[in-house]
């Protein structure tokens, strides 16, 4: 998926978002999580037996939301996700230890979330 310099913007310069899954009772779960961008994915270090984790295993889909209150603008992704293990799992969360400096360990999952459809917005407009 491509972003617009501006929706481009908004995904590097940030490094929060809300992740929103889907509970088995039908409810939507949303919470704000760190996520690093690499390409063309999203990558959110999780606890292996949290709500969201748990959501995932049920369906794979989950939409994140990225935004900034100063510019009102904002890109909204609905994305498939996608555990990872082993050794990609590993280096990921070295790279999220070293470059974002965020503590987790060997028992912390790694989502990845991969891009399927997108809405933006900014004042005057709405894509």
């Amino acid at each position: 998926m491509e972003f617009d310099d501006r929706e481009k913007g908004l995904v590097e310069e940030n490094d929060l978002c809300r992740l929103a899954t889907l509970s088995p009772n039908g409810w939507p779960h949303c919470v704000p999580v760190g996520y690093v961008y690499l390409g063309g994915s999203f990558y959110v270090p999780a606890s292996g037996n949290s709500k969201k984790v748990l959501n995932l295993r049920g369906t794979n889909r989950a939409t994140i939301l990225i935004d900034e209150e100063k510019s009102e603008s904002g890109v909204m992704i609905e994305c498939v996700s996608r555990m990872l293990g082993g050794d990609e799992a590993a280096r990921l969360r070295e790279y999220m230890r070293r470059r974002k400096g965020w503590q987790n360990d060997e028992t912390t999952a790694v989502i990845k979330l991969e891009p399927v459809k997108k809405a933006s917005w900014s004042p005057g407009q709405v894509r």
